[in-house]
């Protein structure tokens, strides 16, 4: 509905393989599992100087029973879904 391109990454490249990724999809938005951060990081020092870094937003679990609503902070996902297409419109991918 966003008209955006989603494409997924599989989850055991090394972080040379998703910088490449990266770089040829021209991603604008990634989201990602907070687990696999450093991988990320990694592959974002590898792009090429000048190119733009794409935004991370992080897609945690959902909370626990008995975890009060917000106690690690909420999902950044979930925050960029709150704010609405205002925004949103500039990280589409």
């Amino acid at each position: 509905m966003s008209g955006a391109v989603l494409n997924s990454i599989n989850t055991r490249l090394d972080a040379r393989t998703v910088s490449v990724l990266l770089r040829h999809s021209g991603s604008k938005l990634i989201l990602v599992d907070p687990a696999l951060l450093p991988v990320l990081h990694d592959a974002l020092r590898l792009l090429p100087p000048g190119h733009p870094a794409p935004r991370i937003v992080l897609v945690e679990d959902p909370p626990r029973e008995g975890v009060p609503s917000g106690a690690s902070g909420g999902s950044a996902y979930e925050r960029l879904l709150e704010t609405g297409p205002e925004q949103s419109q500039d990280t589409t991918a």
